[in-house]
């Protein structure tokens, strides 16, 4: 497709099931960290898969450059995601030796979340923790609260059970000890003043509809940049029987990929998340 604009997200996680079922991606950005051979096999279950044309995989060799936590082993695309990560939000949430009870408590609350929040999935509780560390890192608080408040726009309360399905009445009693959980993690670790009232239990509900609702869905994929990188590769080709022939047999060969990916793993093909956009999701 046509690539219209392009935004940073003012935050983005992903989904704690795709995380847990080893879709590797950068922790920042999303951009996956498997080579494409690796992602094909992976989601096949077939380790004697040998993709065509590995030139056109720019992660033929991703596994040499991922940077890795020294604390906690995450995994990031290049230093600048890294350090990015750091300055906004990481060095609050990295899950190292130094505070186990912290520790315990994050992954008590994404535990929570999980439980809740089967696949497929929608949100990520991390999109709340990251903005909670933003603000603690942030130096200007009230900025970054007035960008809170203009995605609140229009997240009326007695339509909020629209926005998601976790602010519906089945889900109160899971919801009610995710807030409380979130509540002890402010109160002990985070002393965030201006986020109190989100904490709050008309302010979770709000908060869990203003995510559901201004949210944009994220997805990356080796294969797909794969797939798409022969399909230019083919374009350029000359139009000759042969150049033709083999055009054919790459299209023949992608579409048995996806076939035995759908046999296998269902539609579950790609790293998945969801972030705030300030252009994209007002």
């Amino acid at each position: 497709g046509e690539l219209i604009f392009e935004e940073q997200p003012l935050v983005l996680a992903q989904f704690e099931w795709n995380k847990l079922y080893k879709y590797s991606a950068c922790e920042y950005c999303l951009y996956p960290l498997e080579s494409c051979e690796q992602n094909v096999r992976r989601l096949c279950q077939d380790t004697s898969i040998v993709i065509q044309h590995p030139e056109c995989d720019p992660n033929q060799t991703i596994s040499q450059r991922i940077v890795r936590c020294p604390q906690c082993n995450e995994m990031y695309c290049s230093t600048k995601c890294y350090q990015q990560a750091m300055t906004n939000y990481h060095s609050i949430l990295c899950q190292s030796t130094e505070n186990e009870k912290k520790d315990q408590l994050i992954r008590h609350i994404i535990d929570l979340w999980r439980s809740a929040h089967p696949p497929p999935e929608t949100t990520s509780i991390t999109l709340v923790l990251k903005l909670m560390a933003m603000l603690k890192n942030s130096n200007n608080r009230l900025l970054l609260l007035q960008e809170l408040q203009k995605f609140s726009q229009g997240v009326q309360s007695e339509n909020q059970k629209f926005y998601h399905k976790l602010l519906r009445k089945e889900f109160q009693s899971q919801v009610e000890q995710l807030r409380y959980a979130l509540e002890q993690f402010n109160e002990q670790y985070m002393q965030i003043p201006e986020f109190k009232w989100f904490l709050t239990s008309d302010g979770f509900r709000q908060l869990l509809a203003l995510l559901g609702r201004n949210q944009q869905g994220i997805g990356t994929s080796s294969l797909a940049i794969w797939v798409k990188n022969c399909e230019n590769l083919s374009k350029t080709q000359e139009t000759t029987a042969a150049a033709g022939a083999a055009g054919s047999d790459i299209s023949q060969f992608i579409d048995a990929i996806y076939t035995k990916i759908d046999d296998v793993s269902g539609e579950f093909i790609d790293c998945e998340g969801s972030g705030l956009f300030k252009l994209q999701s007002c």
